[in-house]
């Protein structure tokens, strides 16, 4: 969990760092600790001011990507060239480098669940929600790669080392770098504070459910699970101050892969056991369509611990490790903490298909 809010502060900081032409590795570490702050700061006001400065930011982010579509379709677009393009065959390893590289770009497409106590009438927003922010980020990121190669060939793509703004330079020249590295910092930081808004509340319903300590479902009078929060953005920081990035994101890429898999699964599992259960909308092809996720996810695992078999085996172990601690903790632990009431007119509080 504490992964992902410090993976982006630091990527954030990154930015920042190449920004103001600061030195990379510590300077880049105290920064991302003080965007941590500032997000934790910002929350910590409340959910109002989390969510506005989400919205703010998500809404920036989409303004500017759509401006880059514009901007580079305005321009003339690269000769083609007629000779036959040498592509190497790099084999599974080279596609599993690629998908993962996509799959991080979309990450967090289903974050929107861990959020369904504070929606009314999630069971019908949440699937509509998120089932239109995957289309909408999928159109506008797939119009950016157009624009792109619109400008661009993708060997001189290849090459680059910032292709928006090296696609851009007939535009904006020499500013182009100083004009996409603000533009990282923004979309980086949009994601950090999501992060310190998610993690928070998944701490929160872990410690509700008797697998944390009960002051960690403490909520301010504003509505932040603050003692969360703060718990989850410790654990961050402290592998933020430590340089121990690399290590931690490459043990979790086969674990997250494993929890995709898994609730496949278990969505699979819940329709057999409850066929008649409430459900907002009805998902087409069931079940085939559940099989073919749970194939794909399955597959997609397989390759990603064949492609770094050593990290995969070393997550693995840890959640091993930890589970075995949660469950002799969960015998010392409180009982766990009825779940909130739904929200006043929530009239399908299911789960979706």
């Amino acid at each position: 969990m504490s992964r992902q809010p410090r993976c982006y502060a630091l990527s954030s900081a990154s930015f920042w760092c190449d920004w103001v032409s600061a030195a990379a590795g510590s300077g880049a570490s105290v920064l991302g600790f003080a965007v941590l702050v500032g997000f934790c700061l910002i929350n910590a006001a409340g959910t109002r001011a989390g969510g506005a400065t989400q919205v703010v930011l998500s809404s920036a982010k989409g303004v500017v990507l759509t401006g880059l579509v514009v901007v580079l379709f305005a321009q003339p677009g690269h000769v083609l060239s007629s000779a036959p393009a040498n592509v190497p065959i790099g084999g599974w390893m080279a596609f599993a480098t690629a998908i993962l590289v996509i799959i991080g770009t979309y990450n967090g497409w289903a974050d929107l669940v861990i959020y369904g106590e504070e929606i009314a009438n999630p069971g019908r927003a949440i699937p509509r929600a998120m089932f239109g922010g995957i289309i909408g980020v999928a159109v506008l990121y797939l119009l950016v790669n157009l624009a792109l190669l619109h400008v661009r060939s993708p060997a001189a793509m290849a090459g680059s080392d910032f292709a928006a703004a090296d696609a851009t330079a007939g535009v904006f020249g020499s500013r182009g770098g100083a004009i996409f590295t603000a533009f990282g910092v923004l979309s980086v930081g949009a994601i950090a504070n999501l992060s310190v808004m998610t993690n928070s509340r998944l701490v929160f319903a872990m410690a509700r459910g008797g697998m944390l300590p009960r002051g960690l479902t403490r909520v301010s009078a504003l509505g932040t699970p603050l003692p969360a929060m703060l718990a989850s953005s410790a654990f961050a920081a402290m592998f933020l101050v430590s340089g121990t990035y690399l290590a931690l994101s490459a043990t979790s890429v086969s674990l997250s892969q494993a929890m995709l898999a898994v609730t496949a699964a278990v969505a699979l599992a819940w329709r057999a056991r409850f066929p008649d259960a409430p459900r907002p909308y009805r998902a087409p092809f069931q079940p085939w369509s559940l099989w073919l996720a749970l194939g794909l996810n399955v597959a997609l695992l397989g390759v990603f611990i064949l492609q770094d078999p050593a990290n995969a085996l070393l997550g693995f172990a840890l959640v091993t490790v930890l589970s075995v601690g949660a469950l002799v903790f969960g015998k010392v632990t409180d009982p766990a903490i009825e779940p909130t009431e739904p929200l006043a007119g929530a009239d399908l509080w299911q789960s979706p298909n």
